[in-house]
């Protein structure tokens, strides 16, 4: 089982009279309200992070199938200008 750890922090007066407002209302007490917001802050940046690298990877996705489509066009560019002349010299035997 986890081990609980007394801590002690120091925060504005004001700040202070809004958890126990949220307290108040959720039925919860400050050490259980501090360790909901510690996890909920801890999951949020989380997310964030895998936010990051999921842009991140998006965009260098981006850049990698740009330079896959340019290559395909020029690809299918040359097919079709291929395709063109051979039907201009069959044109030309008939």
């Amino acid at each position: 089982m986890n081990e609980i750890k007394k801590i002690l922090i120091s925060m504005p007066e004001s700040l202070l009279k809004e958890i126990d407002v949220a307290i108040s209302r959720d039925k919860l007490n400050r050490s259980e309200f501090v360790r909901e917001a510690i996890r909920f802050y801890l999951n949020e940046k989380k997310n964030n992070e895998i936010k990051l690298m999921l842009i991140k990877g998006y965009q260098e996705m981006a850049g990698i199938n740009s330079e896959i489509a340019e290559q395909s066009y020029d690809s299918d560019s040359m097919q079709i200008v291929e395709y063109e002349r051979r039907l201009e010299e069959l044109k030309n035997t008939w």
